[in-house]
């Protein structure tokens, strides 16, 4: 079976109670998983940015909600599953007599659960792939340009070693001094690299980058896609859960926590791909 399918598959009885799930229990709007995840920065180095302890801290959050609803999920649960068999058959029996058209749209879908179930999620598996490559892409695509960026000092670099020789003092050596000659070229190439840093910054990490384009696909496709698509199962749930009288009001889907989770965790690999911090400051270079 499907990964993605896997909590509530679609049998028929399930299929049946999801279409009264509209009219059994009012369903309240799924608020968006991202509403209090911090924004993405904008800036091209790591240090002095508090994004990675904002993520952490949304993380810590996020999960800690998940996980005090699953407690309460559990216990609506086993609740439900201690109905005995033929009380849940005879009360699945008396909703279809009332519900005759219910019924009949549900004899009439049931031919097409088995084709749905087959697209459905294999299509949602292969999107998911499809955003986990592009993503290696934007890192390999970085990497790259990070290298083509250093390329020009790493050639000074080669260069001005070449000419101190073997023998020669280079800048943090602890046992002599640079000439003030190695000194200035260091510096120059320092900053050389963060010269060419700064368009690799503006191709990756700016508010139009590479890296804030990808997510904002990927979050997209998690509000609209990914997260509709699995609620839908859980939805089954709480409809059993209506008809049977358990409390259901308190059940709720984990997934909007679950997808937050995703995101925050793909969000916070990417950015850590940046840079510690510039080579060069008003102190000088290292």
């Amino acid at each position: 079976m499907n990964a993605l399918f896997i909590r509530a598959p679609l049998t028929a009885a399930a299929f049946a109670l999801f279409l009264v799930s509209a009219t059994t229990l009012a369903q309240a709007p799924v608020a968006s998983p991202f509403a209090k995840l911090p924004a993405l920065p904008t800036t091209c180095y790591a240090e002095g940015d508090t994004f990675s302890d904002k993520v952490a801290a949304a993380t810590k959050a996020t999960q800690a909600e998940m996980e005090r609803q699953k407690a309460v999920n559990q216990q609506i649960e086993e609740e439900f599953n201690n109905i005995d068999p033929m009380v849940k058959a005879q009360k699945m029996q008396q909703w279809m007599m009332s519900n005759p058209q219910e019924a009949m749209k549900w004899a009439q879908a049931q031919q097409q659960i088995g084709a749905e179930a087959q697209t459905v999620g294999p299509e949602l598996n292969a999107a998911a792939m499809q955003f986990e490559s592009e993503k290696k892409a934007v890192v390999a695509g970085y990497e790259s340009a990070l290298k083509q960026s250093a390329a020009p000092a790493d050639a000074r670099m080669e260069a001005m070693n070449a000419k101190l020789g073997p023998s020669g003092c280079g800048v943090g050596d602890t046992e002599c001094s640079p000439e003030p000659w190695v000194v200035e070229e260091f510096n120059a190439i320092q900053k050389l690299r963060d010269t060419g840093y700064q368009g690799v910054c503006a191709t990756y990490w700016s508010a139009t980058g590479k890296v804030s384009g990808y997510l904002k696909r990927y979050r997209d496709w998690l509000s609209t896609t990914w997260m509709p698509s699995l609620i839908k199962a859980d939805e089954v749930r709480l409809s059993q859960y209506a008809i049977m009288n358990t409390p259901a009001a308190s059940w709720k889907s984990t997934i909007p926590q679950e997808t937050a989770l995703k995101y925050l965790e793909t969000a916070r690999g990417l950015y850590a791909q940046r840079l510690t911090g510039p080579r060069c400051s008003a102190k000088g270079c290292n």
